[in-house]
């Protein structure tokens, strides 16, 4: 038979082969469309639960909100969590001044000011040491192994010219192994010299930064001192006012029993006796409206110390405290020190200032720059073939 007629007969075999295991179409691809569709939708469905709520006219659970709910649900609150160590003594009354300093020291809003206050101070160090060179210094290792085969081939010569593939034949041979270790060592130096006042300027807005974090971290501390002050005379005066109110309660029942004892006389209409016990009605309304106004005074004022409202704490009345001392000032005068005294505007022109020195290193970045720069490395390789040295 020709090698022409030999290719013919090869390839109606490979089509025969080919027809007989040819992959057929069965139920099983119908039954996996609906399981994507299903996965395609699943996977659509987390991915947009992992987006913005999708209406503002109802409300939506985000993902993952059970979990925040249980594990706040069993917390256990105490007395110091998240603050300072301080003890409340219940037998003690306190005065203005006591729970200023228990204010300070247990509100966790001092404690977020002066953690702002330290990230801009080392804002600070981190632009100051743009001035230093820097160097970096890296180091590598690898190795390599490698099988090279050689092997001993025969050829057939009466098959070379019929069947090329046939006549080509393995009896033996070996395989040669190379081994390669490298190991090398590199370092950089760069030291930035002129750079038109860019660092300057960087190192200036830090700063000024910092100003904006010192005298908001004061501005916390007037502002809680004001805030408990405001509170605590809130609570005196809605103290003030069960007072009153329980007195004019007593003087309507008094009154009350007066008119009824009028009555028993016959001294005394009807119509007398219904306005006293509307305006006992009155009295007691009015002393219960003045007890809840207590109350949230309380509340308030321990809300703004910052601990919780368990906790029990003894007030003192506004008259066992010092008197207030009388400005011998002029209002002006008193105006003038307020503003120059306010944190808020201080950090307000601090923040001037930064911009102002934004400016500057943006014009800056226009003008060239003069570093140094260095280079400086070492690389060693080792190739050993068949295990020679």
């Amino acid at each position: 038979m020709s090698p022409s007629l030999k290719n013919l007969a090869r390839r109606r075999r490979y089509a025969s082969y080919a027809s007989k295991n040819q992959p057929r179409v069965s139920n099983a691809s119908c039954v996996t469309c609906p399981l994507a569709l299903q996965l395609f939708l699943a996977i659509a469905v987390a991915n947009a639960r992992n987006d913005a709520p999708p209406a503002s006219d109802r409300s939506w659970a985000p993902p993952g909100l059970p979990k925040y709910e249980a594990e706040l649900a069993e917390r256990r609150f105490n007395k110091t969590e998240g603050g300072a160590n301080i003890s409340i003594n219940p037998r003690k009354v306190y005065k203005l001044a006591e729970l200023i300093d228990i204010a300070e020291r247990s509100n966790p809003e001092t404690r977020v000011a002066w953690e702002r206050a330290r990230q801009a101070a080392a804002a600070v160090g981190l632009s100051e040491s743009a001035y230093y060179p820097y160097l970096v210094a890296s180091a590598a290792a690898g190795y390599d192994r490698a099988f090279i085969p050689f092997p001993t081939l025969s050829v057939n010569q009466q098959k070379l010219l019929t069947n090329p593939l046939a006549a080509v034949q393995i009896t033996g041979g070996g395989s040669l192994v190379t081994e390669a270790r490298v190991y090398r060592a590199e370092l950089n130096a760069k030291w930035l010299l002129l750079d038109f006042g860019e660092r300057t300027a960087v190192v200036r807005a830090a700063r000024e930064r910092l100003m904006m974090a010192n005298v908001g971290f004061n501005g916390i501390h007037q502002k809680i001192v004001f805030e408990v002050t405001d509170r605590f005379y809130k609570l005196g005066t809605a103290r003030q006012k069960v007072l009153v109110s329980q007195s004019a309660l007593e003087a309507a029942q008094t009154v009350e029993q007066a008119v009824q004892a009028r009555i028993d006389n016959g001294l005394a209409t009807k119509p007398e006796l219904l306005q006293a016990v509307q305006q006992t009605a009155q009295s007691a309304f009015d002393v219960e409206a003045t007890v809840g106004v207590e109350s949230d005074a309380r509340v308030a004022l321990v809300e703004s110390i910052g601990i919780l409202p368990t906790v029990a704490l003894k007030v003192a009345d506004l008259g066992q405290g010092p008197p207030l001392a009388e400005a011998d000032r002029s209002v002006n005068e008193l105006i003038k020190q307020a503003l120059a005294q306010r944190p808020d505007l201080v950090a307000k022109l601090a923040n001037v200032h930064a911009k102002e020195d934004e400016i500057r290193k943006v014009r800056a970045e226009y003008y060239p720059k003069v570093a140094f720069s260095g280079h400086a490395s070492e690389t060693e390789l080792d190739v050993s073939i068949a295990n020679s040295p």
